[in-house]
């Protein structure tokens, strides 16, 4: 039995998030389709946190256990054989089998992009604000979240009745500009809680 890591990049527009649901399209769901073709026998992948319906990843980790003698590049190639155009595996390595996807996160980076015009073009990854922005202000707002936060009030029911913290170390915030697009940048560790809770789309 091998372990891999592997780094993803998917648009989520099709999809309802990653986590498995029944009758629902996910992106675990495809990815183990994928690979249970591509292998022969079922596989089960864990990935560095869970994302909602609709959200894109430029790089996210996961990692799976496989029953197989192929090399880190051969299962990333025959895997992306087996994907939707949607999903790509940018690379693979094998690891030790203590690696857990999410349990070693050490940091969570998403990446909002606000458009200040109408645009042809990127419309899944760019939300169209038509009031007037004030840059400035935005910037001196995001200060505010900077440090231990607790983000209660942006955090999903939790369906199992668990206590799970919504306590979240956000250590970088930042809103810059670039052409007619904002682009609001935040990164956290997860320290406590899912840090998942305060993704918002």
């Amino acid at each position: 039995m091998a372990q891999y890591r592997m780094l993803l990049e998917y648009d989520g527009t099709e999809y309802h998030g990653w986590q498995l649901q029944p009758d629902r399209r996910t992106l675990q769901g495809v990815l183990e389709t994928a690979l249970a073709t591509a292998l022969r026998h079922p596989v089960r992948v864990a990935a560095s946190g869970r994302t909602d319906a609709g959200v894109h990843a430029l790089g996210q980790v996961a990692h799976l256990d496989v029953s197989t003698n192929l090399p880190a590049e051969a299962l990333r190639r025959r895997l992306n054989d087996e994907l939707p155009a949607d999903i790509n595996i940018l690379a693979a390595a094998q690891v030790p089998h203590r690696f857990h996807a999410r349990h070693d996160a050490v940091a969570r980076r998403y990446l909002y992009q606000i458009a200040r015009r109408r645009t042809a073009f990127a419309k899944p990854f760019i939300w169209w604000v038509k009031e007037p922005l004030d840059l400035t202000r935005m910037q001196a707002a995001a200060t505010s979240f900077v440090g231990m936060q607790d983000f209660q009030s942006f955090a999903a029911k939790d369906e199992d009745g668990g206590d799970k913290s919504t306590l979240v170390l956000v250590e970088r915030l930042d809103v810059t500009s670039h052409g007619d697009l904002i682009l609001i940048t935040i990164e956290g560790s997860h320290l406590t809680g899912d840090f998942e809770a305060f993704a918002c789309n």
